[in-house]
């Protein structure tokens, strides 16, 4: 035999023996209740309970060329298809999701999750705002899925995988959004109710994820409102706004504060009713002088219901300490230890409008 006629002859033997052993083995997707071999089945698809047949998905089986079942790694270079009709499924299945919403604020941790995908697929989700991220069944066998799921208070990452039963392939989807299922609290506001209003207004209040304050003041009828957009998001804050309330001086108004998060708007309980003084009282006359460590004060003022205060701003905790209250004439004296002293005295009023003198006593 020549070289030419060996060649030949080796390559038909390849072609017998070799080739056809490359593919001995074939990978069934078997549907509920389905057996292999079909004469004798050797193996049975179940899916569901038994004695009932018809369960969605798929099982797959690697058999002999006789239909026997074989290892199924011998066919893991294979697909199948579900119809059985010999060909194959290369395509990955195809995944909507219509809840959750990207970009959206929702006001309960647990959130409604509503996907639906083209074929039997093993839905799952994995949040990457978790402190350990791992991938959690929704559900196997299934096109769709409808029920809540529980997430982060705060920032949510969320990636939700459709694996096809039949080769699977995947499709993945990714949302963020953000949950906040906490109500905003206003603990207190300035001024308290019956009390004087100067134009300054203060609300104390907690929300994590704050969009903004508006405070309502003004009469039945004439209402005004300002957007208090400064204030800032966390625990027991403290914000202040000072409008102009010279059209009601001296009357009575009615003030509340909205704080709002991306989901709700919080008011006060109830109005509250204030008694408007934008009008200062006026020192009409002051003096101060010492002798030797004892320092005196002869103030006059034009409105008896304030007081008479000074500070000492070389004092090691300087405050305001009250001289008279509730006089039109102050005259005090009070003692003062060596040095310069450089005061500060006001007349103030409930709505704490005031007016003030600076003096400098030098005690020797």
């Amino acid at each position: 035999m020549n070289k030419f006629n060996f060649m030949i002859t080796l390559s038909f033997l390849l072609i017998i023996f070799i080739i056809p052993n490359v593919f001995a083995e074939t990978k069934l997707c078997l549907t509920d209740c389905q057996g292999t071999p079909v004469d004798n089945p050797r193996y049975v698809c179940e899916l569901g309970s038994k004695n009932s047949c018809g369960d969605p998905g798929i099982c797959i089986v690697c058999v002999t060329e006789s239909g026997n079942p074989t290892d199924l790694n011998r066919c893991q270079d294979q697909s199948c298809s579900i119809l059985d009709d010999g060909g194959t499924d290369l395509e990955p299945p195809v995944l909507t999701i219509f809840s959750p919403e990207s970009d959206f604020w929702y006001d309960d941790r647990r959130v409604p999750a509503l996907l639906e995908v083209d074929s039997y697929s093993l839905l799952e989700y994995m949040n990457l705002a978790d402190s350990r991220p791992r991938w959690r069944t929704l559900c196997d066998k299934c096109t769709s899925y409808d029920k809540d799921i529980r997430l982060n208070e705060g920032e949510n990452n969320v990636t939700f995988k459709a694996t096809k039963k039949i080769n699977g392939l995947t499709d993945e989807a990714n949302v963020q959004f953000n949950i906040d299922s906490k109500t905003p609290k206003i603990h207190r506001t300035y001024p308290k109710k019956g009390e004087y209003a100067n134009g300054e207004f203060i609300v104390e209040y907690t929300e994590d994820n704050l969009k903004d304050i508006v405070l309502n003041y003004g009469t039945e009828g004439n209402m005004s409102d300002l957007l208090m957009d400064w204030c800032s998001s966390g625990s027991k804050q403290s914000c202040s706004a000072v409008v102009d309330l010279s059209d009601f001086d001296g009357q009575q108004i009615q003030y509340w504060f909205d704080v709002s998060d991306f989901v709700r708007t919080v008011s006060n309980r109830r109005p509250v009713e204030v008694l408007v003084d934008i009008t200062a009282p006026e020192i009409l006359n002051f003096s101060v002088w010492n002798e030797e460590r004892n320092v005196y004060f002869d103030v006059e003022i034009d409105d008896e219901t304030a007081k008479i205060q000074y500070m000492d701003l070389d004092d090691t905790k300087p405050k305001w300490k009250t001289l008279c209250s509730m006089d039109l004439i102050c005259e005090r004296g009070k003692r003062f230890r060596d040095g310069e002293h450089n005061l500060i005295v006001r007349a103030i009023d409930k709505a704490e409008n005031t007016d003030e003198r600076e003096t400098t006593i030098t005690i020797v």
